[in-house]
This record gives structure tokens, C-alpha cells and sequence, in this order.
């Protein structure tokens, strides 16, 4: 009974090797949807932020809002769905020594990138993250834009609590992914819209440590995971004690 309760409602700890949501996989009737929609959004718009379905101003603004809250000096950096790795332009202005791992389902994104940023600390993988076996650990895990894209097999919020779980597993430090609001004022039958207290049900299931920002662009959120969620400050909300002044 006790486990059900921390499973449900708990900070899960652990090897999750044998986890049921190791199994959910894109199948492969949605990687070859997705790899298709971005190689035809690629062909037409080339090495452009368009090309991952962004303007380039709204793309500074999402970058900026996964990771304002880190400081990534000396750390390292795993992107999911990472395109051409763009988010390099961002961190290189502000950190003199960073790695960086990018990961992406679309192989002439991973290309692009490669010729791009010849770097040594960053380094890009053509792979599906869930199906991928990962022998290390990451600083922090970011994300922008892959789960905006609704699916035809798997269920979205499916795809997303896996990643999450995972990426949760795979982050030293913290996690940041973004969305897009159920509230919007016009909705595209290809996108996946959701609320944010359901991307916060399953937050809380890791840390108590979670911010929540949308207030950089209509419509968008970013979603924050600390890994450390300890505090030493016992009786936070203890009245007893503030009506004491103690």
C-alpha cells in the first residue's frame, strides 16, 4: 500500500530499468511522420529556424526562458530534439567552457549541425532518445518544441511522462522542456496542446523544487525540474511558531 502512495503521489528514487514507461517507444509510424514533416520543412527552408517550425526571434525567446534559471559554466548539456543545435549560439556567448550533446530524429538536421559547430565539447547524435541506452549522465536536459507536434499511434502525454521520467533519470541537476497551452486563441489540428497543471502532476511526482514560467511568450511554457529538492528550514509553515515570533 505504502508503495502505491509514493508511486502515485511520491518522489520515485531508483533504478527505473524495469519501469513500465521504459517500454513506450515512438512507434515507427510516428518517427517516420515526424523525420518526413521536418526533412519537407527543411528542404523548403533550409539551414532557418523555420526549418524546425520556429521564427528566430521566438526561438532566442524560448532558449532563453530553458535556461535563464541555470548557470552552465563548466557544465554539461543534453538537448532532445535538438535540430541544428542552435541553442550553441546562446551558450557560447555566455560560457567560456561548456559540453554539449545534442540529439535529433532528423539526420539532416544532425548533418547541418555537425558542419556548423566543429567543436570538440559539442557533439550531436542522429538517435531517438527513449530508444537510446545512455551510459552517462547530464548535468541538465533541455528540450524546445518536440512534444508540440501531435501524434499518430502514441499518446502524447504518454510520450511526454516517459521523456520526462528518463530524462529525470539521465540529469544531475535539473531539467527544462516547454509546451504549448491549452489556452490559446486558434488551434492547428497538427499541434499538441496541454494544460500546464497536467505537466506539473507529473513534475511533482520527482521534486518538490519545480518553477513554472509563461511569461515570456503567449501560449508557451517552460517547465523546470530540480533533481535537488532538499530544504533545512524545518516548520516552514508552522503557525504556532510565527504567531510566537520565534
Amino acid at each position: 500500500m505504502w508503495w502505491k502512495l509514493l508511486k502515485r503521489f511520491g518522489k520515485i528514487e531508483g533504478n527505473y530499468s524495469n519501469m513500465e514507461y521504459m517500454d513506450v517507444k515512438l512507434s515507427k509510424e510516428d518517427k517516420e511522420s515526424l523525420i518526413s514533416r521536418y526533412e519537407g520543412s527543411f528542404k523548403i527552408n533550409g539551414f532557418s529556424p523555420r526549418a524546425v517550425l520556429w521564427t528566430e526571434e521566438k526561438q532566442k525567446i524560448r532558449f532563453d526562458a530553458l535556461i535563464s534559471e541555470f548557470n552552465l559554466e563548466n557544465k554539461s548539456i543534453l538537448e532532445l530534439g535538438c535540430g541544428f543545435g542552435d541553442i550553441n549560439k546562446i551558450l557560447q556567448k555566455r560560457y567560456k567552457k561548456y559540453e554539449y550533446y545534442g540529439i535529433d530524429l532528423v539526420e539532416d538536421f544532425i548533418c547541418t549541425a555537425k558542419s556548423i559547430y566543429n567543436n570538440d565539447s559539442i557533439m550531436f547524435e542522429c538517435g531517438d532518445f527513449l530508444n537510446r541506452e545512455f551510459k552517462r549522465k547530464y548535468d541538465y536536459i533541455i528540450e524546445s518544441g518536440i512534444f508540440n507536434i501531435k501524434l499518430k499511434e502514441m499518446n502524447n502525454y504518454n510520450f511526454i511522462e516517459a521523456s520526462i521520467r528518463k530524462a529525470f533519470e539521465l540529469c544531475n541537476e535539473a531539467l527544462a522542456f516547454n509546451f504549448i497551452t491549452e489556452r490559446v486563441n486558434y488551434k492547428d489540428d497538427d499541434f499538441y496542446y496541454i494544460n500546464p497543471e497536467r505537466i506539473l502532476e507529473i513534475a511533482y511526482k520527482y521534486s518538490k523544487k519545480v518553477i513554472l514560467k509563461s511569461d515570456y511568450l503567449p501560449f508557451d511554457y517552460t517547465v523546470i525540474i530540480y533533481k535537488d529538492d532538499s530544504y533545512t528550514e524545518s516548520g516552514i509553515y508552522n503557525t504556532d511558531k510565527c504567531l510566537r515570533g520565534n
